[in-house]
């Protein structure tokens, strides 16, 4: 919308690639040579963002690049696999009272995230499921 505006940013790993959150609860991949939005991503050239219901707080790449993580101001965190564009997980009230997700880190082995609360004095670990399910199943 015309009231929108970027509310968070991280860069893929390896450069090529720039992740930004807005307050209108979209999450955009940009081409960071161009600036302008990766058209090579099948559902943004179809104009099918990756969304959420409250403003973004947060984005981050896994390590490999294969996956992103966003959070909101709901306590909302999805995990996105960036080529598809597929919400792989969704978790609602991540710290069980609503509280906005102020960050998100994938862990070293991409395989967990830890979210840190506004006040930086708790964190949870959440494990991730991979495309092909496991225990919780994909969200």
């Amino acid at each position: 919308g015309t009231d929108s505006h970027p509310t968070c940013a991280s860069y893929s790993p390896d450069g090529f690639f720039i992740a930004t959150g807005s307050s209108d609860g979209f999450v955009e991949i940009w081409d960071a040579r161009t600036c302008k939005l990766a058209t090579n991503l099948d559902y943004q050239k179809r104009d099918e963002m990756l969304a959420h219901n409250a403003r973004i707080t947060c984005v981050a790449f896994s390590r490999d690049g294969e996956l992103l993580a966003s959070g909101d101001a709901s306590g909302t965190l999805k995990v996105w696999r960036v080529a598809s564009g597929r919400c792989l997980r969704k978790w609602e009230a991540v710290h069980g009272d609503g509280q906005p997700i102020r960050a998100a880190e994938f862990a070293e082995e991409a395989s967990a995230a830890s979210t840190t609360e506004g006040d930086a004095s708790a964190s949870a670990t959440l494990a991730i499921v991979s495309a092909g399910g496991g225990p919780g199943g994909a969200g």
